[in-house]
């Protein structure tokens, strides 16, 4: 069981530092095996998921078995905010991401309508201005603590 977890914590690490740039078949096929020997459905999707889009590897999804992950894995690896619209439910966190994976704001106005849309607009346009260090995207973001957070964020 901790061998399972300490595979998945390193998949994590490597998916968020972005340490994947030229990784060899082998070592691709192994952190797949990672995944395979994760129990829990939710967990190896979630894994595969990550490996997906660390290597923007479109064919690591469709070895997702939730249809609504594979389908917000192949939209932000494909850079498609339409294909979010494809899910059967809450597709606000697909919009965002594939936002910030493509630092593109007009996503988060285009897409994210109506009331969740509404409470989820500052955090995309947030985590754009993050991802791309771009300020005047925080000039986007409504809530003034956010804002200012956005503005600190991004001059460190």
């Amino acid at each position: 069981m901790k061998k399972i977890y300490f595979t998945f914590f390193i998949l994590l690490l490597i998916f968020v530092s972005g340490c994947i740039g030229g990784t060899s078949k082998e070592e691709i096929n192994d952190m797949i095996k990672g995944c395979e020997n994760i129990s829990s459905e939710y967990k190896k999707n979630s894994c595969y998921k990550n490996i997906s889009i660390s290597l923007r590897n479109e064919e690591i999804c469709q070895r997702i078995s939730d249809n609504n992950t594979k389908i917000w894995c192949v939209a932000v690896v494909n850079g498609d905010a339409d294909k979010c619209d494809e899910m059967k439910r809450t597709p606000e966190s697909c919009y965002i991401e594939v936002a910030v994976n493509t630092k593109n704001p007009k996503i988060c106005e285009k897409k994210l309508t109506g009331t969740i849309g509404k409470l989820t607009k500052d955090t995309c346009f947030f985590s754009v201005a993050v991802a791309s260090e771009n300020k005047n995207t925080c000039d986007k973001v409504v809530d003034n603590d956010k804002k200012n957070l956005c503005y600190a964020t991004i001059t460190k």
